[in-house]
């Protein structure tokens, strides 16, 4: 491990009945949304960061670490270094009963359902205050074409194959 380089990232949390929820669909809270990323390296400073990243920060950090610039169309960022910027997460029916979304920016976050859009914390209770306008500006612009669409049947069949689907 000289040279190496150790990532272990997961991609969701799991209520294991804390939260009167066991799974990782029933809401979009910090049960399920803290993810660990943890990062080792020979020169590698230990550090632990607040600030929220994503899978989508595995590359690119990855990258950094490596010295090699990250190709422009990635999303993501290096996970060392805090960035301004919005954090979404989500949840699907039918394995979820209710479809989930909440953002995560810097300290400020919230969620909703897509049925009842009532901004919450993401553990379900309610705002202490109204959300900023920055994070309804956020919502009302959520990417589009983000959503999960049903697999293709040839897909069903793959990933029934691989033991991910009944």
């Amino acid at each position: 491990l000289d040279r190496g380089i150790v990532m272990i990232v997961g991609d969701h949390g799991e209520d294991l009945g804390e939260t009167g929820h066991f799974g990782h669909v029933e809401h979009v809270g910090p049960t399920l949304s803290r993810i660990p990323m943890i990062l080792w390296a020979r020169d590698l400073e230990p550090a632990r960061y607040a600030h929220a990243v994503s899978v989508i920060d595995v590359m690119p950090t990855l990258w950094a670490m490596l010295g090699l610039p990250a190709p422009a169309s990635w999303q993501g960022h290096d996970a060392r270094v805090d960035t301004d910027r919005i954090v979404r997460l989500e949840t699907f029916p039918p394995e979820a009963k209710v479809a989930w979304r909440g953002i995560v920016w810097g300290d400020k976050r919230m969620a909703a359902t897509l049925d009842d859009v009532d901004f919450l914390d993401l553990d379900g209770s309610p705002l202490e205050a109204p959300p900023s306008q920055e994070l309804v500006d956020a919502w009302v612009n959520w990417p589009r074409g983000t959503t999960i669409e049903a697999p293709s049947p040839e897909m069903l069949e793959r990933l029934k194959a691989l033991g991910y689907a009944n």
